[in-house]
This record gives C-alpha cells, sequence and structure tokens, in this order.
C-alpha cells in the first residue's frame, strides 16, 4: 500500500506541475495575444472589454496605423485567411529617410581629424534640378569584406517624400563640416516644378522670388546659395502662401474662379 500512495501521490505532483506550466503557456500566450491588439491599433479599454466578454469577434475589424506614413507593402487581399503573426502591411515613414554611402579605402584618410556630423547633398536623376540636404552622422568602424568599402549613413529631410526606398543617388559630403551658403529656416524654401526658391522682402508688403539651391542642413535651418545677399530679409511662415499666389498668376488671369 505504501508504493501505491507514493505511486498517487507523485502522480498528483506531475498533475499540478502540468497543470501550472498549461496555465503559464496560457498565460503568455494571453499577453502576446493583448500586445498584438494594442499593435493593431485597440485601445486598453477595447482590449479588455474583449477578453472579458469571451466571444470571438466577428464582422469588420479597423486597424488602426501606429505611425503615420506611407504604405509600401501589401501582404493581405480580401478573402484571405490572416493570423496575429502575419505581416499584411508595411508602414513606412519618409519625412526622412536614411542614405548609405560605400566609402572606398582610398576615401577613408580624408576623414581623419573630421567629427560628425558632417553636411552633406544627396542628388537624384529622378530630379536634376535639386539637391536634397542632409547630414553624414555615422560611419561604419567595420568594412565589408566583399566590396572592402565602410558603410556611412546620411540622413535626409524629405518632407515631400520625393526620395524612395531602393533609389540610387549621389552625395556631396562637406569634410571641413561647413557648407557653403546662407542660413536660411526650412520653412522659407518651398518648390515648384523641380525648382526650389524663396521670398525677400523688397519694399513695403512686396516681396521678390529668388532661385536657390539647398547646399546643407543644420537642425531647423537650411543652408542655401542662390540670388540672396547679406542682410536679405526672407519670409518664413508665409512662404507658402506666397508661392500660391505666384502660382495663380501663372495660371492667367483667363481662368475661372
Amino acid at each position: 500500500m505504501a508504493g501505491t500512495a507514493e505511486e498517487i501521490l507523485l502522480g498528483l505532483d506531475v498533475a499540478r506541475l502540468e497543470a501550472q506550466q498549461s496555465v503559464e503557456r496560457n498565460e503568455t500566450r494571453m499577453a502576446v495575444s493583448h500586445r498584438q491588439l494594442l499593435l493593431f491599433g485597440l485601445s486598453m479599454e477595447e482590449v479588455e472589454t474583449l477578453l472579458q466578454s469571451g466571444n470571438t469577434p466577428t464582422g469588420d475589424f479597423q486597424i488602426r496605423a501606429p505611425i503615420g506614413g506611407t504604405i509600401v507593402e501589401q501582404d493581405v487581399a480580401s478573402g484571405v485567411w490572416v493570423e496575429g503573426k502575419d505581416t499584411l502591411w508595411r508602414l513606412v515613414d519618409l519625412t526622412e529617410v536614411w542614405v548609405w554611402c560605400d566609402v572606398y579605402p582610398s576615401q577613408l584618410h580624408l576623414f581623419d581629424g573630421t567629427s560628425l556630423p558632417l553636411p552633406a547633398q544627396v542628388r537624384s536623376s529622378s530630379y536634376p534640378d535639386m539637391s536634397f540636404a542632409g547630414s553624414l552622422d555615422l560611419l561604419n568602424a567595420m568594412g565589408n569584406s566583399p566590396t572592402r568599402t565602410v558603410k556611412a549613413r546620411i540622413r535626409v529631410g524629405n518632407e515631400a517624400t520625393q526620395l524612395k526606398p531602393g533609389m540610387f543617388v549621389d552625395a556631396t559630403v562637406h569634410l571641413d563640416g561647413t557648407a557653403s551658403g546662407f542660413s536660411v529656416p526650412a520653412t522659407a524654401v518651398v518648390a515648384n516644378e523641380g525648382e526650389q526658391f524663396l521670398f525677400v522682402h523688397w519694399k513695403d508688403d512686396l516681396w521678390a522670388r529668388r532661385t536657390v539651391v539647398v547646399t546643407g542642413r543644420s537642425g531647423d535651418h537650411l543652408l542655401v546659395s542662390g540670388e540672396l545677399k547679406d542682410g536679405d530679409e526672407v519670409a518664413s511662415r508665409g512662404a507658402f502662401f506666397l508661392k500660391s499666389d505666384v502660382l495663380r498668376e501663372q495660371m492667367g488671369a483667363g481662368c475661372a474662379d
């Protein structure tokens, strides 16, 4: 009888351990599901209500974007069965892009004694008359064995989302830490049909348009070169409205209101 009682106790211990492990697995799955629902855009209150009801939701399910951006990939279609681990869309914030450049061994000595970040310009064949201001803020400590190059990263403001992932560009880095031009607020520079320009105060309430080229960026200011001189007063907050006035004039007086 003693052997039987010990076997029963051992069996109970094993059953209790298995039950405890099962509870822990269920709690882990519940926590993962809870996190996934939050990532799908549900509020904490909505998740708690859903979990407490114990019902399987049916009908339309609204998935909210966690960030503002552009959908660059879609792996779902109407009627397709999906699970929590599946990727439905890929959402990317394109208002700032990273440009990865190859620095060759013969160029590495040019970076000796420099401190990052360094002002840079990026150009694309898609926009031959434009340059995009950025800053080189990372130079890898390790090289790529097959290519014998070192990767450098340039962060570029891309508010108009003109630069796209996968594009090839040419980059110019100002190794002395300076870029030529005048410093103006970033909001002062506007663009139309590939041309960048700003507005300089002329007299009274009149402003003159001046074509410029962006040569660098420092925080919320751009370095520009063009038809400017020291002491010019440029429009920053109202540049968009001045641009709208110019476009209306280009349309001509014969257009209907």
